[in-house]
Formats: C-alpha cells, structure tokens, sequence
C-alpha cells in the first residue's frame, strides 16, 4: 500500500523542490541587483530622466488611445507597438505584465492580440512563460535589447541623456516571490 502513495510523495516533493529553486534563484538575483546598483555612480538627472522617458511613454499610449474619441478606431492599427509600449511602461516601473493586459492594450480583439504577441515573441522582443502556480496565467516581458532600443528612442525624442536603465524583466518566478 505505502510503495503506491511514494511514487505520488516523490512527485509532490519533486515539484516543491523545483519551486524552491526557482524562488531561490529568483531572489538571489534580485538580491545580487541590488548590490550591483548600489555600487554604481548615478547621475544627479537619471532618475528625472527616466522618469520623463516613462511619462512619454505614457502619454504616447494615452493619445492613441484617445484618437478614437475623434475618429473611427479602425483607421488605426498598430497593436505590435501597443504591446511593446505597455510592455516598456511596465518593466521601466518595475512590474509584470500578463498576456491578458498585453492584448488590452494592444485595442484589438484578443485573437489578434494574441497572434501579435506571438510574432513578438517569434522576432526576439518578447518573452513570455506559465505561471508556475496558477497554470491559466501566461507573464510576457520585454527583453533586454528591444527595452533599451524604445528607451534610447523615447529619450532622443524628449532630448533627454539616453541612459537606459536595465530594470529585470519580471519573470514567473520573480512575480510569486515578490506575490505580484
């Protein structure tokens, strides 16, 4: 009778073992940031520069958002840049993002949202995963060259230093760490 449960026990351990590691791995990293960034000088002007570069962001997606208030919604269509740009607001305030926000805000129907988020992902600038305790849940992020790419962009529009800051992009396993 016992040697039936122990195949199911070592499983169930299996699978714990598993998470502490990630959780494990996730925190260490997150603790080795830390430490790296408090050793670095910082420029009076960064933070309000990137803080500027996360308002533009912003406001950028607030206006197309709003340009259907005067025309008609279906002259517009970019959902691949709606995508990234919530993608970079959410990793530069240090956030996780689920493929269900990506496709809000991208303004097209899910199924169009979701074939964009695959294009995405299939080019290299976006990555996405399960999440490990709630398996409905899918987490996407920007990754680390289209990131700087937008923020060197943005800063070069509002003529502010283009120091991309590297914030992690928020894994699975950093979101349940962290409870996100």
């Amino acid at each position: 009778m016992q040697a039936a449960i122990l195949p199911k026990d070592f499983e169930n351990l299996r699978g714990l073992l598993t998470r502490v590691r990630e959780l494990s791995a996730s925190l260490d990293l997150a603790i080795g940031k830390s430490q790296e960034l408090s050793g670095l000088p910082r420029h009076a002007d960064d933070e309000q520069h990137q803080n500027q570069v996360l308002q533009y962001a912003k406001e950028i997606y607030a206006f197309r958002r709003k340009r259907s208030n005067w025309l008609p919604q279906d002259l517009f269509g970019e959902p691949a840049w709606d995508i990234l740009l919530e993608l970079f607001v959410m990793r530069m305030q240090g956030k996780s993002a689920r493929v269900k926000n990506a496709c809000i805000a991208s303004g097209v129907p899910a199924t169009t949202a979701l074939r964009w988020i695959n294009v995405l992902e299939r080019k290299g600038l976006i990555s996405s995963s399960a999440d490990s305790v709630d398996h409905r849940v899918r987490w996407v992020w920007l990754e680390d060259e289209p990131y700087q790419k937008i923020y060197e962009m943005m800063a070069e529009q509002i003529g502010v230093e283009a120091h991309a800051p590297l914030p992690d992009a928020v894994s699975d396993a950093a979101c349940v760490a962290s409870g996100v």
